[in-house]
């Protein structure tokens, strides 16, 4: 995985939070919507920390800017889940979804890239008793 693929993972997971969103406000009501969207950013934010993360700790190697991250990730997200556990109705749909959302995103485009390759790779043989693929035409 590279960082192109997390980062289209990740504008992928905030437009379909976004038609997610609309669609539960139309259907499920506002307070679901505003829960779903909430739960949707915390998650796609969290991923997005620890890929910048494990990019420190991979590539860069630079303490400091790690240090940084994980500073940021665990104090700052953790309290804001807690905040939204303690303030926004809970909506257990909503919360699961929105939370689950990236990584089924993830799984999905992995998916899909995973048959485009398969698919494209395959060939079909030759037909039997055919020359290089063609039927002669003889009566």
């Amino acid at each position: 995985m590279d960082e192109r693929f997390l980062d289209r993972v990740l504008r992928a997971s905030g437009v379909v939070a976004g038609l997610a969103g609309l669609c539960g406000w139309a259907y499920l009501g506002s307070l679901w919507a505003l829960a779903f969207l909430l739960a949707a950013a915390w998650s796609i934010i969290n991923l997005w920390v620890l890929a910048c993360l494990l990019i420190q700790v991979f590539e860069r190697g630079n303490r400091l800017s790690l240090l940084l991250f994980f500073c940021l990730k665990v104090p700052v997200l953790y309290g804001l889940i807690l905040l939204y556990l303690l303030f926004v109705p809970i909506r257990p749909s909503a919360l699961i979804g929105g939370v689950t959302l990236p990584y089924v995103i993830i799984v999905l485009k992995a998916l899909g890239r995973f048959l485009v390759e398969a698919m494209g790779q395959k060939q079909t043989p030759p037909a039997a008793g055919t020359e290089n693929g063609q039927q002669s035409r003889t009566r």
